[in-house]
C-alpha cells in the first residue's frame, strides 16, 4: 500500500476507514520500509532491526527475538494471519523465523481475501476469554499484483485502477476488523502500515523490490 493512496497523505480518498483512523490517531508522514520486499520488510517489523543486513551477516545468530515472542512471554495470546508468500523469496535466510512463524502461538498461513481473513480472525477471537490480552497481526494480501478486480469497487481496468480497487478492498477489511473487535467489547490499539509500496513506471519500473524511490518505500504508518 503506497502512502500516496491515502487521502490523509495526499491521495485520492479511496480508503475512508484508514483515513478516518489517521484523522483520530497518530499519522506518520515520513514512514519508510527498510526494504521494498515483503520478507525482509516484515522481518524488520517483527524483529525491530534491519533484517536484510542482519540476516546476511556471516556467522549470524540463528535466534532472533520477535514482537510476538516478547508479548507472548508477557501473557498475551498471539495470532498471526498471513499468506505463504511472506517467505517466498530468499527462504533459506529466514529458516529459523519461518519455522517459528515469527513466534505467533496461533497462525493461519493461507491465501485469503479480505472477508475470509476477517472471518478467520473472528473465529480466533471468539475462542478467547473475554478479558484475555491479545496481539493480532493481520496481513492483507490486497493490494498486490496481479491486482484482482473487485465488483464493489468498479474503478476501471487499467493496472492502476485495479490497484486502487485493491486498496479499497483492503480498507473494507480494516473497517470490518475494527467492527469485529467493537462488537466483542474489545478495546484495542490499532497500527496500520505496509511492507512496501508499488511502482507504476514512475522511474521505469513496475511492482516493487527494484528501487528505493518513494513509490516503493514510502508507506503509511498510523
Amino acid at each position: 500500500l503506497r502512502a500516496d493512496r491515502l487521502r490523509a497523505l495526499g491521495g485520492r480518498g479511496r480508503t475512508p476507514a484508514i483515513d478516518a483512523m489517521a484523522a483520530r490517531g497518530a499519522l506518520f508522514r515520513r514512514a519508510y520500509c527498510t526494504t521494498p520486499h515483503t520478507s525482509y520488510s516484515l522481518a524488520s517489523l517483527m524483529m525491530g532491526t534491519f533484517a536484510r543486513s542482519v540476516l546476511a551477516l556471516p556467522g549470524r545468530s540463528r535466534r532472533h527475538g520477535t514482537l510476538a515472542g516478547w508479548l507472548g512471554e508477557g501473557g498475551y495470546a498471539t495470532a498471526g494471519f498471513y499468506p505463504p508468500a511472506v517467505f517466498a523469496v530468499d527462504g533459506d535466510r529466514f529458516g529459523d523465523l519461518r519455522e517459528r512463524h515469527f513466534d505467533f502461538a496461533h497462525r493461519d498461513e493461507s491465501y485469503a481475501n479480505g472477508p475470509d481473513r476477517v472471518r478467520q480472525v473472528e473465529r480466533w477471537l471468539d475462542a478467547r476469554r473475554p478479558h484475555e490480552r491479545v496481539f493480532v497481526w493481520v496481513h492483507l494480501f490486497e493490494p498486490h499484483e496481479s491486482y484482482e478486480r473487485h465488483p464493489e469497487h468498479p474503478y476501471g481496468d487499467s493496472p492502476q485502477e485495479r490497484y486502487d480497487a485493491e486498496c479499497s478492498a483492503a480498507d473494507d477489511a480494516v473497517r470490518a476488523l475494527r467492527e469485529s473487535f467493537a462488537r466483542r467489547g474489545r478495546r484495542a490499539a490499532w497500527i496500520v502500515t505496509a511492507d512496501h509500496g508499488e511502482e507504476f513506471g514512475e522511474h521505469g519500473g513496475s511492482f516493487h523490490g527494484t528501487s528505493v524511490y518513494d513509490e516503493q518505500v514510502h508507506v503509511p504508518l498510523i
